[in-house]
């Protein structure tokens, strides 16, 4: 198992960048607790680096000529390897977001949005990217969905307009 290849197909400067922005949004909606931000920081990376791998063990045809580097079709992580990467890490992602409501660090609603995307992006990753005008509004959604997870996550009822959904909007907009 190539360790430096793993991390390049989990691509974790995205992970990186998701998880800050939904601890920005967390502390924008008032959340203070140190243990929430870095459950969410974990959870919001390792569903990043669940929807990254899988998106490329499904595109791996395409790859073959867009990305001819990439560690799937160079061999240097095997579909197998890429499964359980992606499966682990997006149990452990659930389990995290789990874990933070169990204590009472998070807000139960962050779960669902966790799912959420995580259902919205795999739908994408499996087929999806390849129905026209579904796969933009399926990526420009999940992308923003970072935005309402950290928001969720401190509150159960945030105010009506919030700093957060002015983000996902504008965030959705720009990605579309």
């Amino acid at each position: 198992m190539n360790l430096r290849a793993l991390i390049r197909l989990s691509r974790i400067e995205h992970g990186i960048l998701t998880s800050l922005i939904t601890i920005a949004s967390y502390v924008v909606a008032g959340g203070r607790s140190s243990v929430a931000m870095v459950l969410l920081f974990l959870s919001s990376l390792l569903t990043e680096v669940f929807l990254f791998a899988t998106n490329d063990i499904y595109n791996i045809e395409e790859d073959k000529i867009n990305r001819p580097d990439a560690p799937l079709v160079r061999g240097e992580v095997t579909i197998k390897e890429a499964w359980v990467l992606s499966l682990l890490s997006v149990t452990i992602a659930v389990l995290l977001n789990a874990l933070g409501i169990a204590l009472g660090h998070l807000m139960v609603w962050s779960i669902v949005i966790l799912i959420m995307a995580i259902v919205l992006g795999f739908s994408y990753n499996y087929g999806l990217k390849r129905v026209i005008v579904v796969n933009n509004l399926l990526v420009a959604l999940t992308s923003s969905l970072t935005f309402i997870y950290g928001l969720y996550a401190a509150t159960s009822t945030p105010p009506t307009l919030n700093l957060p959904y002015l983000l996902l909007m504008v965030s959705f907009l720009a990605t579309m």
